[in-house]
């Protein structure tokens, strides 16, 4: 698992480090800064483990600097986070309803910190971006700066709203597609939803 260090001003998060895999890299891509891949993966091949920060989102910073090996770049809450989740490098991932990614079964909660892996959903190339479906892991992106999807995919809601927003039979599908961590947290949100 790549180390996760985390800095505070007073009691402000300012700002983690996080350990980019030297067979990834941050770089400009068709949707801005994304994340793509060195070397090529199989359909259910593990990709990548990593942690990520558990924090309510209202304690977060609107702009915190996040340190890799490979650069410091500013992130935004309302961009890069979600939930209650502060990624690490891996905030630089992409959305598309196709997505090539997705969490394992196997995210193990310690304190604050959350460990997880990617598995290829599909065959991977050297130089493909990693993408990931937004809707898949985060339950209510309105308002904080989320966006029109224009992926192209069969089935693309059009925009990105989170889980909440899904229509039952899409959230239904994602069901059997995600993690037990996250259908865990997604029935606790509907219930604190009244959905």
């Amino acid at each position: 698992m790549n180390t996760f260090e985390i800095n505070k001003l007073n009691s402000n998060l300012i700002g983690i480090k996080s350990i980019v895999p030297d067979f990834l890299e941050i770089k400009n891509g068709t949707y801005g800064l994304g994340i793509f891949t060195k070397k090529s993966f199989k359909k259910g091949e593990i990709v990548y483990s990593t942690n990520c920060l558990v924090i309510p989102y209202d304690e977060l910073n609107e702009e915190m600097k996040i340190r890799t090996n490979v650069g410091e770049f500013t992130i935004s809450k309302y961009i890069h986070c979600c939930d209650d989740f502060l990624y690490g490098w891996d905030c630089f991932l992409n959305h598309n309803c196709n997505s090539n990614i997705k969490d394992l079964d196997d995210n193990v909660k310690d304190g604050q910190i959350l460990f997880y892996s990617k598995i290829a959903t599909r065959d991977i190339e050297e130089g493909d971006e990693l993408l990931i479906n937004y809707n898949h892991f985060c339950f209510d992106f309105d308002g904080i700066g989320i966006f029109n999807c224009n992926c192209g995919c069969v089935n693309c809601p059009g925009e990105i709203k989170g889980f909440k927003y899904l229509s039952k039979d899409n959230q239904m599908k994602i069901f059997e597609e995600i993690s037990k961590e996250e259908r865990k947290y997604f029935l606790e949100k509907l219930k604190e939803n009244d959905i």
